[in-house]
């Protein structure tokens, strides 16, 4: 559900979202921040160079893609990074896990 700034200001309190509406929202609005669990370095301009212990602030990532696009905070750079070399802020989402890819389970 997406909720729209002009709802919160309905005449009709019963047509405004609730805090917890607004809350879950917002929670989805703001970038996950992750740690980089070990470093990565590439010479392609389009990936983002990390040090163990940087923070990312994730700008683009699905849990089905193997790249997200983030900025180091420590740098300040934006760029690719495997997912892999970093670790959520938080505990861990059933999101942060991809599902198998299709026919990945096939006995053979």
């Amino acid at each position: 559900m997406f909720i729209c700034l002009f709802q919160c200001w309905e005449i009709e309190p019963a047509a405004r979202p609730t805090f917890a509406a607004l809350r879950a929202e917002l929670s989805n609005r703001f970038p996950d921040s992750l740690q980089a669990t070990q470093a990565y370095r590439e010479d392609d301009p389009e990936k983002l160079n990390l040090e163990e212990g940087d923070k990312i602030t994730v700008i683009d990532g699905r849990p089905d893609h193997f790249f997200w696009k983030g900025q180091n905070q420590r740098t300040f750079e934006v760029g690719l990074f495997p997912r892999s070399s970093a670790s959520p802020l938080r505990r861990r989402l059933v999101d942060d896990i991809s599902r198998p890819l299709r026919n990945s389970m096939v006995d053979i």
